[in-house]
């Protein structure tokens, strides 16, 4: 049937659509188009839920307003004559586009978790669990994991393997020299370890303290040093800031 033979049909007739299944419920759309209302002609569609399954029936009689479940409010409503002036009927026909979103009551009530990994892979750097390398960093000792510097940071992982020293219990002893200090490898590490900055310590374990800015330029060269462009980037928008950084701009 096309559109020029449905202008003929009553005010309550209807057309069907042929009947959609959408996450395992019966759904028509209705298309009455003779339907008057204040002395014109208007065109209306109407969702209307048929129940559970293929084999859902619609209950009531002929009337729309009898459907079980039928939406109340009208997908689309438009004047006849607009729509026939559109210029989107072709062929005596035109398409019609209907998006249906069922949410279950587990969609609704529930949550996604937030992310977590990083403060687990943070919790093990801070533990020393399972290392199998000590870093000599200015006399301090500083555990970590070869398969973790390996995946982020594969010129540390390098030089774990270069300039290590195997010990008995096949952990590998690297000392860190070029005047690398405890504090800045310590901020370096949780980045590889969590992708997150740490406040950075500026007093380096006891030591002489490190102006703020002063660290931030050491952990910058440092991500430099071992191709760690995401840190080197944080460090460098930090250092574009015309007043030293302080140590609240230091934590992500």
């Amino acid at each position: 049937m096309g559109y020029s033979a449905t202008k003929a049909m009553a005010k309550h007739e209807h057309v069907s659509s042929k009947r959609l299944t959408v996450a395992g419920y019966a759904w028509e759309i209705h298309y009455t188009p003779g339907h008057d209302a204040h002395w014109h002609y208007w065109v209306a569609f109407k969702l209307v839920f048929l129940g559970v399954g293929e084999q859902a029936q619609r209950a009531g009689g002929d009337d729309d307003d009898n459907d079980a479940g039928a939406v109340k409010a009208s997908l689309s409503c438009c004047l006849r004559r607009e729509l026939e002036a559109s210029g989107f009927i072709t062929g005596d026909s035109f398409a019609v586009r209907c998006t249906i979103t069922v949410l279950s009551k587990n969609t609704i009530n529930s949550a996604e978790p937030s992310p977590d990994l990083h403060l687990q892979l943070g919790e093990l750097l801070r533990s020393g669990r399972f290392a199998d390398v000590e870093f000599i960093v200015s006399g301090v000792s500083i555990a970590a994991h070869r398969c973790v510097l390996a995946a982020r940071s594969p010129s540390l992982a390098a030089a774990v393997l270069k300039g290590g020293t195997r010990k008995k219990d096949g952990s590998v002893r690297v000392e860190v020299k070029d005047d690398m200090r405890a504090g800045v490898f310590r901020a370096l590490l949780h980045f590889i370890y969590t992708d997150t900055l740490m406040e950075l310590d500026w007093r380096e374990d006891g030591s002489d303290p490190l102006l703020p800015r002063t660290m931030v330029m050491s952990l910058n060269e440092a991500a430099g040093r071992y191709g760690l462009e995401r840190l080197k980037q944080i460090c460098e928008n930090m250092l574009g800031f015309d007043d030293a950084c302080s140590a609240d701009c230091a934590v992500m």
